[in-house]
Formats: structure tokens, C-alpha cells, sequence
């Protein structure tokens, strides 16, 4: 895959969604409350998918730059955190956080000296998190729109 196709499929993917809704419509109008919920303990919250999605791709931005991976301690840690404090506030900054991640994400891809190669895994893993998303709001009683 070349990479004007791969920055197409990475632009299209928070824009249109391909084939499953856009992060955008995913996220839209929900409350901290709501992002929080979770239907039990063995599940994550939309909140913790946010965050999950996050981390990885900062992992992935950091390896980009010569970075080490993170340990294992880091990643059990991290990846799946729970907002410490959550409310719109702090739900308001992971959506934040997730929006600097595309774009920067974005941007390394217009860099041809940059190895994008790593970002090809986000293309399968983000789609995933995000139908985990559309999954717990149809739980909850409110879909994202398509």
C-alpha cells in the first residue's frame, strides 16, 4: 500500500468511519456519566476504549520517533486506565487527547522520512475499539448515528 492511500484510509477512517462510525459520531453527545458506564467489571467503559486507543497510538508515535516500547508494567497500567476523577471535564481532555493523537498521526504520515508501517496495525485496531464503542451505546439505549 502506498502512502498517499494509507494517510486517505487514516483521514477516512476519523471523517467517515469505513465501514463502522467515524470516532466523531461514536463519541458525540455522550456525558462523562455516560463514557464511565460500564454493564460490569469483565467489561471496559467507552471511556476506557478512548483511552486504550490513545495510549497505543502514542506508543506507536513514540516508536516512530526511536522510543523504546513500554513495559509491561506500563502497558497494564495505562492502557486500559480508568478516569481517576470523571467528569465532563477530564472526559472532555481523553477526547482531546484522542484528537491530538490523529493528528499527529497524521502529520508523521505526510512525512515521507517517517516509517509508517506501524500505523497500518491502527487501521485494524481502531475500528475494533470503536465497534466496541457503538456496542456499549447500543447498550445503554443510544447508537452513535451512521
Amino acid at each position: 500500500m502506498g502512502r498517499e492511500k494509507l494517510i486517505e484510509l487514516w483521514n477516512d477512517m476519523w471523517s467517515e468511519g469505513n465501514w463502522v462510525p467515524s470516532f466523531p459520531d461514536s463519541l458525540a453527545g455522550l456525558t462523562a456519566e455516560e463514557a464511565a458506564w460500564t454493564p460490569d467489571a469483565s467489561c471496559h467503559s467507552i471511556w476506557q476504549e478512548v483511552v486504550h486507543v490513545t495510549f497505543w497510538r502514542r506508543v506507536t508515535l513514540n516508536r516512530m520517533a526511536g522510543g523504546a516500547p513500554p513495559g509491561d508494567e506500563e502497558v497494564m497500567k495505562l492502557e486500559f486506565a480508568a478516569p481517576a476523577i470523571a467528569n465532563d471535564e477530564t472526559w472532555s481532555d481523553a477526547l482531546a487527547e484522542l484528537k491530538r493523537s490523529q493528528d499527529e498521526i497524521a502529520a508523521a504520515l505526510q512525512d515521507p522520512e517517517q516509517d509508517a508501517e506501524r500505523i497500518l496495525y491502527h487501521l485494524i485496531h481502531d475500528p475494533y475499539h470503536l465497534g466496541r464503542i457503538t456496542q456499549l451505546r447500543a447498550m445503554r439505549g443510544t447508537p452513535p448515528k451512521f
